[in-house]
């Protein structure tokens, strides 16, 4: 689509110039009589205005499509950091929630044991570890927003049936961490919505630093060759125009990482895979 954009530019541009050599050609020919010389500049003159008409009409459209795509882009990004906000706060109350009723879990505990009452003991000991603090929580060093996805996508995988295996070290600079965070909140939908068309949806993520580089590569099981089938990852929804931001946005994240992307299939999985200097 981007290519015949710019090739209807080109085109109109192209038109517009040798309708221009055109009149100033016949203009300067003395062998043309005066009365069709009059008729043909008019009818050029008016061919050329309506080229760079159609021209700066063409240029202007494709620049609010830019626009459009960047608002888009950003607006989901939004999306992204509201559901982080969201998560965080939910970890935040569920944390402190532990942590008030955790002196309360203990004080009953003293009681039965003092009382000599073993088994209620452990009991109650079994259904506080089994109920009150089973809490499927990943915490990656000290980012927030990073660990809103991780323990949002982590949710999601047991709420769905979704293999989720985390392979996480090394660290993120501060500064990148909001952006990180949304690159693999994106990485990670796109991840499982691929994968849930399988038999046997699975997901891996790993996470780790290297020789001054931080790597993020994200695996999900696939049901047959993707790259073969839809080489540049075009979205197949309906509404396309409104789909497909999500690898917009994670390719232009990677270009203000100074990152590189790279998607290749192997052994029946697809992978993301994604380097930036730390």
């Amino acid at each position: 689509m981007q290519f015949l954009k710019k090739l209807v530019l080109v085109l109109a541009c192209s038109l517009t110039i040798g309708l221009a050599c055109l009149l100033i050609l016949l203009i300067r020919s003395p062998q043309v009589e005066q009365h069709i010389r009059t008729f043909v500049i008019v009818f050029l003159v008016v061919l050329l205005l309506a080229g760079i008409l159609i021209a700066s009409c063409l240029y202007a459209l494709f620049v609010m499509q830019k626009y459009n795509e960047r608002n888009q882009i950003l607006n989901k990004q939004l999306d992204h950091e509201g559901t982080m906000y969201v998560r965080t706060s939910e970890l935040y109350e569920r944390t402190r929630r532990l942590n008030h009723d955790l002196k309360s879990y203990l004080l009953i505990l003293l009681g039965y044991l003092e009382n000599g009452e073993y088994e209620q003991a452990r009991l109650q000991l079994v259904d506080i570890l089994d109920r009150q603090l089973k809490m499927d929580l990943v915490h990656y060093e000290s980012s927030g927003e990073i660990n809103a996805v991780l323990n949002d996508k982590l949710s999601y995988a047991n709420q769905h049936a979704v293999k989720f295996d985390m392979r996480i070290s090394g660290e993120v600079a501060s500064v990148n961490a909001m952006r990180v965070a949304i690159l693999l909140s994106n990485l990670l939908d796109n991840a499982f919505e691929a994968s849930e068309r399988g038999e046997e949806p699975r997901v891996e993520l790993d996470m780790y630093e290297r020789k001054g580089m931080y790597y993020i590569q994200v695996a999900n099981s696939v049901d047959g060759a993707v790259l073969e089938k839809n080489p540049f990852l075009h979205t197949t929804k309906k509404n396309a125009d409104k789909h497909g931001i999500g690898l917009k946005s994670i390719r232009q994240i990677t270009r203000e990482l100074d990152g590189s992307l790279q998607m290749y299939e192997e052994n029946g999985m697809f992978y993301s895979s994604i380097s930036f200097p730390v």
